[in-house]
């Protein structure tokens, strides 16, 4: 079916109203060709190109619009009467009462745990006394030396060069010419 062809049909048929019905609901041309038949460039073409059948196709996307926002409408009344229940009747949950003081009791814990911990690093620093009443002085920790994963390059060498995109190109071609031939 031609361009001027989408643009000449007129009356659809079941199966047109099908299809419009099916993309509406977002279903893929590939998918409604697999469930009705015909090529997926087909409805395409009625899809941009057919008055009747856009407006047929805008008629169900209307519709499916209308359900959905409904549904919605719905199931958002439904929440905050639901939510609007429980600020009326707030009822302390024992449970989660337990959970929330076990909850800060851990924090403490952990809490006083890193304290002791930093006072004992703070312990760790303090210089040792000398024996003859002078305090020697703290060596500061050195930081880790990273290393890196490429191996040094031996004294005198240098490193190749990087190459061009363009070597790069000529380079590969080289090496595939023998797969054209």
């Amino acid at each position: 079916m031609s361009i001027r062809a989408a643009q000449r049909l007129t009356k659809l048929s079941q199966r047109h109203r099908q299809g419009a019905r099916l993309i509406a609901l977002g279903l893929s041309f590939v998918e409604v060709s697999e469930e009705l038949g015909g090529h997926p460039a087909y409805w395409g073409r009625l899809a941009k190109h057919s008055p009747a059948f856009r407006e047929s196709l805008n008629a169900f996307r209307e519709q499916a619009e209308g359900k959905y926002q409904a549904r919605a409408m719905e199931s958002c009344e439904i929440k905050l009467a639901e939510r609007g229940w429980r600020r009326r009747d707030p009822e302390p949950d024992p449970a989660r009462e337990a959970q929330i003081a076990w909850t800060r009791a851990e924090l403490s814990r952990l809490a006083a745990e890193e304290e002791q911990r930093q006072s004992l690093k703070v312990e760790e620093l303090q210089p040792p006394a000398s024996s003859d009443g002078a305090a020697l002085r703290a060596v500061p920790p050195q930081p880790p030396v990273s290393v890196s994963s490429r191996p040094l390059m031996p004294a005198g060498q240098m490193p190749a060069p990087r190459m061009s995109w363009q070597d790069l190109i000529a380079k590969r071609r080289a090496e595939t010419a023998w797969t054209r031939r």
